[in-house]
């Protein structure tokens, strides 16, 4: 069934909810952080898991194997940082970056590794996310070529990182930068990394454990309205404060949206004050004296629609300019 048809289901949102209740308590995960077994990879289920911070991990001869690690691997988009050898690279190699203009193509390479979860199961699942506007992937290029790429699910103020691959040294780690660009202008909140990686770690990651993890995502799948009433500022930076101490790791994936320019060529990346710019941006959204993206296609939702949150596709396309996201029209 089109997701297109779910939306017209009174309850959607709610029957996405009671699907989400269905998987056990994370807090009987094995230590591992296997959860339980079977299911399908239905859109439903799969958007019913991801607001748990529940996610399917298995290969080509298992059952379907759903997983809650603790501790969990994140990325806090205001502690994200580049190391000062890589913005050097960044900056010579110029890499075109886009935002789903080759979502297949990316999920694939990342499957082309001699072990891999990426079982044909969860490239069909992934592409009917990514045609429903829940799954998206950023893309580095070099002389047309793709050269590397991460790709993930975003559900309201979270982004779920599932993996990445390059063939170009940094590409991956330019795509990283760019995804955590476009979380900031979008205005969220938290990368789950699911696993740490010496990568991630490089570049701000951090482990938290199960309990901080699932209430910060709680937060971040809050409606707008309920996140400005019931998580003020002030408790973000308690967490901070609570987790500054825990042990730092870090995992990719994501999306940012880049459509080709008039001409049809990709626009070109990582000019040092775009990413400034973009940096300041955020900091005045995260004052209160701008609003960010997100909240405003909130807003703009008929009321009814807005009980679907937060299971509901982006509704702004962007372009990659000048080292920082461009909204280019509203969906």
């Amino acid at each position: 069934m089109a997701y297109k048809t779910f939306l017209g289901i009174p309850g959607f949102g709610d029957l996405i909810r009671e699907l989400a209740g269905r998987f056990p308590d994370t807090a009987l995960a094995h230590p591992t952080g296997v959860l339980c077994r079977g299911g399908d990879l239905s859109l439903p289920t799969l958007l019913a898991a991801y607001s748990r911070g529940i996610f399917p991990w298995f290969d080509e001869n298992s059952p379907i194997l759903w997983w809650s690690p603790d501790p969990r691997c994140v990325i806090l988009p205001e502690e994200y940082h580049l190391p000062r050898r890589s913005r050097r690279t960044l900056r010579q190699k110029n890499f075109a970056i886009t935002l789903d203009q080759a979502f297949e193509q990316v999920i694939t390479s990342c499957g082309r590794r001699a072990q891999t979860w990426i079982t044909p199961d969860i490239v069909e699942s992934f592409l009917v996310l990514h045609a429903t506007g829940f799954a998206h992937s950023v893309e580095a290029w070099l002389d047309d070529r793709l050269v590397g790429g991460l790709y993930g699910l975003a559900l309201g103020r979270a982004f779920f990182g599932e993996s990445m691959f390059h063939t170009e040294s940094e590409a991956s780690r330019a795509c990283l930068a760019a995804l955590i660009a476009l979380m900031k202008e979008r205005g969220m909140t938290l990368l789950d990394c699911q696993q740490e990686t010496p990568h991630i770690m490089a570049q701000g990651g951090r482990l938290l454990p199960r309990q901080d993890f699932e209430q910060r995502l709680a937060r971040a799948l809050a409606a707008p309205e309920q996140e400005q009433q019931g998580t003020p500022k002030a408790q973000d930076a308690q967490d901070t404060q609570d987790t500054q101490d825990a042990e730092k790791s870090v995992h990719y994936r994501a999306r940012p949206q880049d459509l080709p320019g008039a001409g049809g060529t990709a626009s070109r990346a990582h000019d040092s004050a775009g990413w400034q710019d973009a940096a300041e941006r955020s900091e005045a959204r995260t004052a209160g004296r701008v609003p960010n993206i997100l909240a405003c296609e909130y807003a703009d939702l008929p009321g009814q629609r807005k009980s679907l949150w937060p299971f509901l596709p982006w509704r702004t396309s962007y372009v990659f300019r000048e080292g920082s996201w461009k909204p280019v029209n509203g969906v």
